[in-house]
């Protein structure tokens, strides 16, 4: 039978555990850990020397070794005892009190000894609460006990002269003595404490959330509760200023664990164990209703299941959030919306690396190898927003093309083991987004390829199914883009390549005769035809005269656009100009980005056009300091306006090159057109205004681009652009790309 023992007896036997860091002080170096975890300079004191500091921990250590006696002659049942021990105590505390800087002489600074009493008994309680009761210290800190040191704000300097005992530092403070208040009156307490301004208005409610929400979070997670207040900043969109004020009002809770302990497959299953888990939640936030404090309850479920089934895996997930329930004291109010669920499937086979799960075609010829295959599905359903998806992809892809295959021109031009395409191909049908290419918003998809043989090279595989409903016709088509090269001269043409029509003709068309025939697949016809450019480049450069254009068309999309490129290079070395370069591009569209037709407020059809240029010459035109112009652009946008967005893609992605001064933008045509259509979106309301210049320094070493954009009538914006190249020569080149968004409406910068 276990003794029983006294509960006060077992906590002062905690005090020497408390002791412990001051005890330990005996070793140089755990005492100056002491010393950086208070924020004291001892050494700063007169007269003190390590000698005194061990006397005094010495002291510490005979007031334990008399605990340890009256513990053990006293008889702790009664209250003689505990009242001897309580005293014994007592005086440990009075000599951990006692600091060894007092005898020493310490500086004439009021309340200098009290603080460096306070700090050494904060430092040493939290500490052991920290390591023998963890949760008890956020405890307290959510009801005011405790002051963490990350919301104290740093210490002043004591005595405030350059050499300081007590430094300036940012403290953990322990408050007891706010017990009392806490017991005499609660509700004043916590109303001082949480929401001094209230909470009958948006911004007590506030101030409420952003003090009580983050110590409860820390209280609950100190029990081994999954709970986070806010949003982590380096996670998900950038939800701006608004959303992150109502974010920082949200708890959010979540409790998990297995379905199935141990993860036994279900009988007959398959091979692989299965992981099934489960997790119910809620997100609970505060609100002033009506004046009212109102606590805003969301519950939220999730299950998760993953296994296999033969040899192929399985993973599924299914979510849900229930109608959200407003307390308050008035009641309980129901949400009218709907639950929301959400449901997520895969069923994959993957073969092993470097093997082909199935292979159409071939094996020894011409063939398409596929390594994986996803069957997947996902649903939808509450909020307003139903939606269903189902789609297939066969991932790790690759086509191969043997040139015994073809004729006696692909076997001389296709290497001897074959041309290689690595493809990543998908076909999905949602309720919202109808049949399309995975990965893809149109039934059409874009795949990385280069291949270059002698000056000729290919660079992407598009693939796009089309379909007419006027003419009841299917059109596929293939096509790439080639370059190549031929002395000075160089050529672009983009989009060029095959077709595939199909149309469903009648078997036998009426007036037709008997010599009616049907379409060359019986009830379809399939007719192959060649699919000209889309776009053409021509590019001349013999080292005195460069120049080029670019045109490209588009009827479908209504997009229409050029590119010009003139530039000369003088030979005379007396030549007060060296040369000049001029560049010009043009973006005209007739429609909207969903196939409609431009309009004006009045109705009738207009158009958008974006017309940027810039304008260099050599050496240019000195300034000072050794800085000259050596370029000027403008920009003109009529019907467009400017995407923040997409500036900042192009800075962080380095393509800014596509408006400031574009290095060869015929060579690099349908990337410099495509950047700007996506930094100049075409909008009937707007118009774009800009100015650019290019500053040289140090004979070109240094190189700086910056651009003016002014938009306009509401909003307007004014977007500042820069560009800084540092030619280090052999070492490389250093650049820096940037952009600054002044927006006047959402007072943003």
């Amino acid at each position: 039978m276990t003794e029983p023992k006294n509960a006060l007896a077992l906590l002062w036997d905690e005090v020497r555990l408390l002791a412990e860091p001051v005890l330990s002080a005996y070793d140089p170096w755990r005492r100056a850990r002491l010393m950086r975890a208070l924020g004291w300079d001892l050494e700063a004191v007169s007269g003190f020397d390590a000698a005194r500091f061990e006397e005094w921990a010495a002291t510490v250590e005979e007031a334990l070794a008399a605990v340890s006696v009256v513990r053990n002659d006293n008889q702790l049942d009664t209250l003689a005892g505990l009242g001897k021990l309580a005293e014994a105590v007592g005086k440990v505390f009075g000599k951990i009190g006692e600091l060894p800087t007092v005898k020493g002489g310490l500086p004439d600074v009021p309340g200098l000894p009290a603080e460096l009493a306070d700090d050494l008994v904060d430092l040493l309680v939290l500490t052991y609460l920290l390591r023998r009761v963890p949760w008890s210290v956020p405890v307290l800190d959510l009801l005011g006990l405790v002051d963490p040191a990350a919301a104290n704000p740093p210490s002043p300097p004591m005595p405030p002269t350059d050499s300081p005992i007590r430094l300036p530092k940012r403290r953990d403070e322990l408050h007891l003595d706010r017990a009392v208040d806490l017991v005499r009156d609660p509700g004043g307490y916590f109303r001082a404490l949480y929401a001094p301004a209230g909470w009958d208005t948006s911004a007590g409610v506030a101030e409420l959330s952003a003090r009580l929400l983050p110590r409860l979070a820390r209280a609950l997670r100190a029990f081994g509760l999954d709970a986070d207040q806010g949003v982590r900043p380096d996670l998900g969109p950038d939800q701006g200023e608004v959303g992150r004020r109502l974010a920082d009002s949200l708890l959010r809770l979540r409790f998990s664990g297995l379905r199935t302990p141990g993860g036994a497959p279900p009988p007959g299953a398959g091979l692989a164990p299965w992981n099934p888990t489960f997790g119910i939640g809620a997100t609970l936030g505060l609100a002033s209703w009506d004046g009212r404090l109102t606590v805003i309850l969301a519950p939220t479920g999730e299950a998760h299941l993953e296994g296999s089934i033969g040899a192929w895996n399985v993973a599924t997930d299914l979510s849900g959030a229930g109608p959200a329930l407003a307390i308050n004291s008035q009641g309980v109010t129901f949400s009218g919306d709907s639950a929301v669920v959400k449901w997520a499937a895969e069923v994959a086979r993957i073969a092993p690396a470097g093997q082909p799960g199935w292979i159409l075609g071939a094996p020894g010829g011409t063939h398409l190898a596929i390594g994986q295959l996803v069957l997947g599905g996902k649903a939808t359903l509450g909020a307003g927003r139903d939606d269903v998806e189902l789609s297939i992809r066969a991932g790790r892809a690759e086509l191969v093309v043997r040139p015994g295959d073809g004729d006696g021109l692909l076997a001389k031009l296709l290497p001897a083991d074959g041309l290689r395409v690595g493809l990543d191909l998908g076909l999905a049908w949602s309720l919202r987004g109808g049949l399309h290419l995975s990965g893809a918003a149109a039934l059409a998809a874009e795949y990385p390829l280069h291949l270059s043989w002698h000056g000729l090279g290919l660079e992407g595989l598009r693939i796009a199914l089309e379909a007419d409903t006027a003419t009841r016709a299917l059109r596929l088509t293939l096509s790439t883009t080639v370059r190549a090269a031929l002395g000075p001269l160089h050529a672009v043409v983009q989009n060029i390549g095959v077709r595939a029509d199909l149309t469903f003709p009648p078997a036998l068309p009426a007036g037709s005769g008997d010599q009616a025939t049907a379409g060359n697949l019986g009830a379809a016809d399939l007719r192959p035809r060649f699919k000209g450019p889309d776009g053409v480049a021509l590019r001349m450069d013999n080292g005195i005269v460069t120049g080029g254009g670019y045109l490209f068309v588009d009827e479908a999309r209504g997009m229409y656009a050029g590119v010009l490129q003139l530039g000369m290079t003088s030979t005379t070395p007396l030549a007060p100009m060296k040369g000049f370069r001029l560049q010009a591009t043009a973006i005209l569209n007739t429609r909207n980005p969903d196939g409609s037709r431009l309009t004006e407020a009045d109705g009738g059809h207009t158009f958008s056009l974006l017309l940027a240029g810039t304008y260099e010459w050599f050496p240019g035109l000195m300034l000072f300091w050794g800085i000259s112009i050596t370029g000027l652009g403008l920009v003109v946008g009529w019907n467009r306006r400017t995407n923040p967005e997409e500036v900042r893609n192009a800075a962080r992605a380095g393509t800014l090159d596509a408006l400031l001064f574009p290095q060869d933008p015929v060579g690099n045509a349908p990337a410099v057109i495509a950047t700007l259509s996506r930094i100049f979106p075409v909008d009937t309301t707007g118009t774009v205004l800009g100015a650019m210049v290019r500053l040289n320094f140090l004979n070109g070493q240094v190189t700086a681009d910056l651009a003016v954009l002014v938009e306009f009538p509401d909003p307007v914006r004014i977007l500042l652009l820069g560009k800084l190249v540092i030619d280090f020569k052999e070492a490389g080149k250093f650049r820096l790309d940037s952009a600054g968004i002044v927006d006047f409406p959402r007072r943003e910068i």
